[in-house]
């Protein structure tokens, strides 16, 4: 077992203040995490029914026309992969 020097606030107010402000921010990534994963949720629903309307021939794609794109080589920052039900995404640092 190691001992480890611990720094904190002696004034329980402003030990107070500080969990107060935690749990205010830990709120607001929490919102916006149960955001995005709804976001996320409802997208893969609608890519699953546009599979489906395409393969059943509700929606026809043949005169569809993909337009040209470049593809960048350079990211900026260092890459997180992260996945979500079997997409995968890159999170990148700045």
């Amino acid at each position: 077992m190691q001992a480890f020097l611990l720094a904190f606030p002696k004034k329980v107010i402003e030990q107070k203040a500080i969990v107060d402000y935690i749990k205010k921010a830990t709120k607001l990534i929490n919102n916006a995490i149960s955001k995005f994963t709804a976001e996320l949720d409802y997208i893969m629903e609608y890519r699953a029914s546009l599979i489906s309307s395409v393969v059943t021939g509700k929606v026809n794609v043949k005169d569809v026309v993909v337009p040209d794109f470049k593809i960048e080589d350079e990211v900026v920052g260092s890459e997180t992969k992260i996945f979500h039900d079997k997409i995968e995404a890159a999170e990148v640092d700045n």
